[in-house]
């Protein structure tokens, strides 16, 4: 069991870097006007991973038993990352077979950046800077009030309205749904209105209107009385949130430039540590008061303040 949970670490340790990464290679190959396109399809398939995943990996487990099911997962992620290496470059112009024009486009469209403000040149300034605090607070924020539905959403489901744990398995996963749609529907109006010549607003618009609508869901889900109600607003409350999140990656971009992976994987880190914050936090308010009131309320309190 020790070295099970040992491995486990280390596979948190090696995702620790995807999203990082993957928005620093975001911001060398797209332009600023497609780049929260890109960045809310990446996040979409995060979701729609995690949403199939479970039964998927479930039904392995079944079938062949949790030791095939990690090997096939191992060697499935061997296999995309030997394809990756393979096929990637970090910058577009050592890529074989791009044209002189794709090149010429992504060089220019560098020069149309979001003006943010920056305090100094290196990374550690960029963080500490006003943008920078506002948007490591707002991360927190997100992932504090969307880690119940990855946590603690089943047992409640099953000891909150008595549903068996076939049904409440099903219902737990539903909200993640809501955030496959929101994820890559937060990215095409952050580039919508980029285009609209939105500026900065392109990312503030869809983060202050899925904050609203997050912090709307949470107060109303406070008083469902049944499983498919209470699921169904706290899809919408994951619908708000993850609404939010291609502005949140793309701001990165925005004001990292080329510290983008550093000042990710800094939002990164202040989301798992909201993330952990919630996963004390709920039990703490169930256990005290035998109703997600309280937890809810501070949530949505939360919520109000990153819309600003």
């Amino acid at each position: 069991m020790a070295a099970l949970i040992i491995l486990r670490l280390l596979i948190g340790v090696a995702e620790a870097g995807v999203y990082p990464i993957a928005t620093k290679a975001l911001y060398g190959w797209i332009a600023p006007s497609e780049r929260a396109s890109a960045l809310g399809l990446l996040n979409a398939g995060s979701r729609l991973g995690a949403a199939l995943g479970l039964a998927i990996a479930s039904s392995i487990i079944l079938w062949l038993g949790w030791r095939a099911c990690f090997l096939l997962l191992g060697a499935g992620a061997l296999a995309w990352a030997l394809g990756w290496y393979i096929w990637y470059r970090d910058e577009p112009r050592e890529k074989r077979g791009i044209s002189s024009e794709e090149l010429e486009y992504i060089h220019c469209s560098k020069a149309s950046e979001p003006a943010l403000e920056r305090t100094g040149d290196s990374w550690l300034a960029i963080v500490l800077s006003t943008s920078g605090g506002l948007l490591l607070f707002q991360y927190f924020v997100n992932n504090f009030s969307l880690f119940v539905v990855y946590s603690w959403m089943l047992p409640y489901l099953q000891q909150r309205f008595r549903i068996p744990q076939s049904s409440a398995g099903i219902y737990a996963g539903m909200p993640i749904y809501f955030g496959v749609i929101a994820t890559f529907a937060g990215g095409l109006t952050v580039d919508s209105l980029f285009r609209l010549g939105c500026g900065t607003w392109s990312r503030a618009i869809p983060a202050i209107a899925g904050f609203a609508l997050a912090s709307f869901g949470q107060i109303i889900g406070c008083f469902a009385t049944s499983a498919g109600s209470f699921v169904f607003w706290f899809g919408v409350v994951v619908f708000g949130l993850d609404f939010t999140v291609s502005s949140s990656w793309a701001v990165c971009s925005d004001l990292g430039r080329e510290h983008t992976g550093v000042v990710s994987g800094a939002m990164n880190m202040m989301g798992a540590l909201g993330s952990f914050a919630c996963s004390l936090a709920f039990p703490f308010a169930i256990q005290s008061t035998g109703r997600v009131t309280a937890f809810f309320s501070l949530a949505a309190a939360l919520n109000l303040v990153a819309m600003f």
